[in-house]
């Protein structure tokens, strides 16, 4: 129909504006709390697509990970992350979701207290940014509440 012709034109309009604004795009890792741990999320993802969109590359040491298609369908859209291997989500900005589920705000409550965390350079530069669960999936209303945090915390910073 010519009203979601036009709701998927003004998407692409608004990729392409945020995409205009990067004269240099920064380096960007997405990691979501849940109940089994931490996942980082992949391309094939629902914010990953979007961040692939967006002009947002990962950082080099998740570039090399491979995404498996079955029959044309993503297998993987997250990787189970331990508390030792998150030096992996280090880049120049971290978005982080969580489960809407007590467990999963405690868990992040506990990794943001890890000495681990605290060494990351996102961290330390203030760059982790905790976004709502309509990062974890879908359609074109949550695609372009993404958008609008992209442009919040990616554009309007210094």
């Amino acid at each position: 129909t010519e009203t979601a012709t036009q709701v998927l034109a003004d998407y692409d309009g608004r990729l392409a504006a945020f995409r205009a604004t990067m004269t240099r795009p920064p380096t960007v890792s997405l990691i979501r709390i849940h109940q089994q741990g931490v996942g980082l999320m992949q391309r094939g993802s629902f914010p990953g697509y979007i961040l692939e969109q967006a002009g947002l590359s990962r950082p080099a040491n998740q570039q090399g990970i491979e995404i498996d298609k079955e029959n044309g369908v993503w297998r993987h859209i997250q990787i189970n992350i331990s508390k030792e291997q998150i030096a992996e989500v280090d880049a120049d900005v971290l978005f982080v979701f969580n489960d809407v589920d007590p467990s999963s705000e405690q868990r992040l409550q506990e990794m943001k207290t890890d000495p681990l965390w605290s060494r990351l350079s996102v961290v330390q530069r203030d760059r982790v940014y905790e976004v709502p669960a309509y990062w974890g999936c879908c359609g074109l209303i949550a695609a372009n509440r993404v958008v609008d945090d992209l442009f919040k915390y990616v554009v309007e910073q210094p």
